[in-house]
C-alpha cells in the first residue's frame, strides 16, 4: 500500500483549484486595487504581462500628449497621476478578472494558482516602473509651490519641463530660460539672467548685465498681491535681455531689500538666477550662483494654470 503524499507548493510552483465566490471577488479587488495582480490571481500570466504592457504604453502616450497638446490629462484631473481614465481601465479589468473567475467556477475548470511571490512581483512592478519613469524620463511636471516667479508663473502651476529628475546637471540652459534647480534637496524654478564670466548688477530694481543697462518698460498694469489681508499693488514691467528675450517682472516696492545687488561676476561653470517677483524671491542674489550639475531642467511650457491664457506658453 503506497501513501500519499501532499505537499503546498514552492516557489515557482502551480496548484489548481476551482475558483469560489471568494475567488471571483478576490480576482475584482486585486485588478482593481493592484493591477493586474487579479490576472494572475486566476492564472493568466501572460494577460497580466499584456496589461502591464498597455500601462506603459499608456501612461508613455498621456505624458507625451500632455506635453505636445496641454492641458492634456489636466483637463480631467488636479493631479496627473489620479485621473478618471486610469480608473475606468482599472475597473475594466478588475471587470474582467471576476468574469474570467467566475466562468471558470461555472464551467467546474480549475484555475492555476501561482505562488505568492509572483503576486507581489507583478505588484510591485507597477510602482517601480512609475518610479523609473518619474525619475529617468526626460520630460518632467513640477508644480509651482510659491510666488516668486509672479507675474510669469502663479503659485498652482503646473509647468513641463526638459530634464529627468535624477539627472541633474544634464541639460544645459541658455541666458533667459526658466529653469528648475536644486538646493541640497530643494528644487526651486528661477529664471537664468547670464552665464559664467558674466557681470550681474542691481540698482533700484534696474538689472545690469556686464555695465549695460537691461530695458524695462512698466506695463501699464498692477498687480494686487494678497498678503496677510493687506494687498499691496505691485507694478508690472517688461524685461528684455541683450539676447532678446522678454518677459515680465514684478516689483512691489521701490526700495526693496534686493533692489541693490553687485556687481558680482558669474564663476564659470555656473549661472545667476532671479526669480520674476523680484522683491519676494530667494535667488542668486542671498543663495549665490547655480552651478551647471545643479541645473536639473528647462521649462519648456505651463501645463495647467488657472489662467488659461497661460497654457501651452513658454515662460
Amino acid at each position: 500500500m503506497t501513501e500519499a503524499v501532499l505537499s503546498s507548493p514552492q516557489a515557482g510552483e502551480v496548484s489548481t483549484k476551482r475558483p469560489s465566490w471568494r475567488g471571483v471577488v478576490g480576482a475584482f479587488v486585486l485588478n482593481l486595487l493592484l493591477p493586474p495582480v487579479g490576472y494572475v490571481f486566476v492564472g493568466r500570466v501572460r494577460l497580466a504581462l499584456a496589461f502591464l504592457a498597455l500601462m506603459i504604453a499608456a501612461t508613455l502616450a498621456a505624458m507625451g500628449w500632455t506635453f505636445h497638446s496641454p492641458p492634456g490629462v489636466y483637463r480631467w484631473a488636479d493631479d496627473a497621476s489620479n485621473l478618471g481614465p486610469i480608473w475606468i481601465l482599472n475597473v475594466a479589468a478588475a471587470l474582467h478578472a471576476g468574469w474570467i473567475a467566475w466562468r471558470a467556477r461555472a464551467t467546474g475548470v480549475a484555475v492555476k494558482r501561482l505562488h505568492w511571490l509572483a503576486h507581489l512581483l507583478f505588484a510591485v512592478t507597477p510602482l517601480l516602473v512609475g518610479l523609473g519613469l518619474r525619475l529617468f524620463f526626460p520630460l518632467s511636471a513640477y508644480t509651482i509651490s510659491s510666488a516668486s516667479m509672479t507675474p510669469t508663473l502663479a503659485q498652482g502651476d503646473v509647468t513641463g519641463v526638459h530634464g529627468a529628475r535624477a539627472l541633474c546637471g544634464s541639460i544645459k540652459p541658455i541666458v533667459g530660460d526658466v529653469v528648475v534647480h536644486r538646493i541640497g534637496k530643494v528644487r526651486f524654478v528661477k529664471r537664468i539672467v547670464a552665464g559664467g564670466g558674466q557681470v550681474v548688477a542691481l540698482r533700484a530694481g534696474v538689472l545690469s548685465i556686464d555695465g549695460h543697462v537691461v530695458p524695462r518698460h512698466a506695463e501699464g498694469r498692477s498687480l494686487p498681491i494678497a498678503d496677510g489681508g493687506y494687498s499691496p499693488s505691485g507694478q508690472v514691467y517688461r524685461e528684455t535681455l541683450p539676447g532678446g528675450r522678454s518677459y515680465e517682472t514684478l516689483d512691489l516696492v521701490s526700495d526693496g531689500e534686493f533692489d541693490d545687488f553687485g556687481p558680482f561676476t558669474v564663476p564659470a561653470g555656473a549661472w545667476f538666477a532671479l526669480g520674476d517677483n523680484r522683491d519676494n524671491s530667494l535667488d542668486s542674489r542671498t543663495q549665490g550662483p547655480v552651478a551647471q550639475k545643479d541645473i536639473c531642467g528647462v521649462v519648456t511650457k505651463v501645463l495647467k494654470s488657472e489662467y488659461a491664457a497661460r497654457v501651452g506658453v513658454k515662460p
